[in-house]
């Protein structure tokens, strides 16, 4: 029997207006869609979008700029540990 797995993520705080990031994903069949917005002052690179158990990798997002997703495949939490901990030993270093 074949089946499909279907939730949306959807987690608010309030920062006093908008602040920070913002995330709208839905995920289908191991796959995300959605936008995510970068309202803080600055350019970020290396975005993630983490979720339970997993995250989507969204890219580097300018101040202001909104990320369109499609239907892009999400990363199980295991799999994004061992693709950033390189990142994270070249900064200790």
């Amino acid at each position: 029997v074949a089946f499909m797995t279907k939730y949306k993520l959807t987690r608010e705080t309030d920062m006093g207006g908008e602040k920070g990031l913002t995330a709208d994903i839905q995920v289908f069949d191991g796959k995300a869609s959605g936008t995510v917005t970068n309202h803080t002052a600055f350019d970020m690179k290396n975005v993630v979008v983490v979720m339970p158990a997993s995250g989507v990798w969204v890219g580097d997002l300018k101040k202001g700029e909104t990320c369109q997703i499609t239907e892009r495949q999400i990363t199980s939490q295991n799999d994004m540990e061992q693709e950033v901990s390189p990142f994270f030993e070249n900064i200790s270093s």
